[in-house]
């Protein structure tokens, strides 16, 4: 994927030419360190999947409508349980980029975590075996930032060193056990009532996505709403995110119409 890139590089140009050099620049000096930093953990994996997508039929208890789990699992492996005692369990492993790192948060809360616990259940079914452990695999992202007229190459250099000085600060795991128990009391407790809530909202709107606001019979749909900013909105701390312009003043410059959700999950 690297390689594409640098294919495309030719045709981009100004900030963006500058932004994508810096970012694979980037790349290059943090991956070989990454994996050399974590070469004897990863001596007694063995991966079965890595970047491998998953399509898992669901059906819903109450309302019987079987859909499609659908996504890309980071990677799964074999290697020793730390909990089980079982010597070739299986175990998810998550990779992320972060800034800042929270890490009572993110040990504490992989439980309850959407895409973590998804990722888990869909295993479960593809697998016919639950996994027992998570591995969940964090490269911080540099906070240094370049200098005033400070070229590219100097700035890697910079870079390489300050990742030599203190590798642990940048590269970063946890592992956590998973119980069948757990996967199953999410199941029941999160996934069913936010899927089935959504079947419901789909349903209401379907005739006509675009005109949400009444049903099929012309009578107001109140399983539909604006979502309002408020105190624990991001909006209220600055996080305006991508569609902050077009939710506020329907304004749609810089985005486009997917006609899929996912192109990178269509086969």
């Amino acid at each position: 994927w690297l390689a594409d890139y640098e294919k495309k590089r030719k045709n981009i140009k100004g900030d963006d030419r500058e932004q994508l050099e810096l970012l694979l620049g980037t790349i290059r000096v943090m991956f070989p360190m990454y994996l050399k930093f974590w070469a004897k953990a990863d001596t007694n994996k063995v991966y079965v999947a890595q970047e491998q997508k998953f399509c898992v039929k669901h059906t819903l208890p109450v309302s019987k409508r079987t859909i499609q789990l659908r996504g890309r699992w980071d990677a799964l492996f074999r290697a020793p349980s730390r909990s089980s005692g079982n010597q070739h369990a299986l175990w998810l492993q998550e990779n992320k980029t972060k800034s800042n790192i929270d890490e009572e948060g993110l040990q504490g809360g992989l439980q309850y975590d959407l895409q973590t616990m998804l990722y888990s259940y869909t295993i479960s079914r593809e697998y016919n075996e639950y996994p027992t452990d998570i591995c969940y695999n964090v490269i911080r992202r540099p906070a240094i930032r370049m200098r005033v007229n400070e070229r590219l190459v100097d700035y890697l250099l910079r870079l390489e060193e300050d990742i030599n000085s203190r590798p642990t600060f940048y590269f970063m795991r946890w592992e956590t056990a998973l119980s069948s128990r757990e996967i199953d009391h999410w199941v029941q407790h999160t996934l069913n009532p936010i899927l089935e809530q959504v079947v419901e909202w789909w349903e209401s709107i379907k005739h006509n996505p675009f005109d949400p606001w009444r049903l099929a019979n012309g009578e107001p749909n109140l399983r539909h709403y604006l979502r309002p900013f408020g105190v624990y909105d991001g909006a209220a701390t600055g996080q305006r995110g991508d569609f902050f312009d077009l939710v506020t003043k329907q304004n749609s410059y810089g985005l486009f119409q997917r006609t899929v959700p996912f192109p990178e999950l269509v086969d």
